[in-house]
């Protein structure tokens, strides 16, 4: 159990490092304004096809609980969200 939850750690640090500066440039780009799961997707894609579809999503988790990006969540059933603040 422990062993897979190192796993799960160093997976999460390799895709954080490999696309987190995608996920803050979008959420920059887009302070104030409301987006879906699916909206971060499509952006991160352009710049690295080859990760999970549901990476820019846990990266935009591990984001805010670093404090670097702030964001409210407007409707969880349609995963949609709102930057309020990215830490620069």
């Amino acid at each position: 159990m422990a062993e897979d939850h190192q796993i799960q750690r160093e997976e999460l640090t390799r895709v954080l490092s490999s696309i987190a500066d995608y996920v803050i440039k979008f959420a920059s780009e887009r302070t104030g304004e409301v987006f879906t799961a699916s909206d971060l997707c499509e952006y991160v894609w352009k710049f690295d096809r080859c990760i999970a579809p549901a990476s820019p999503d846990r990266i935009l988790r591990a984001l805010k609980r670093a404090g670097a990006v702030c964001y409210d969540v407007v409707d969880r059933s349609k995963s949609s969200y709102r930057i309020t603040a990215v830490e620069q």
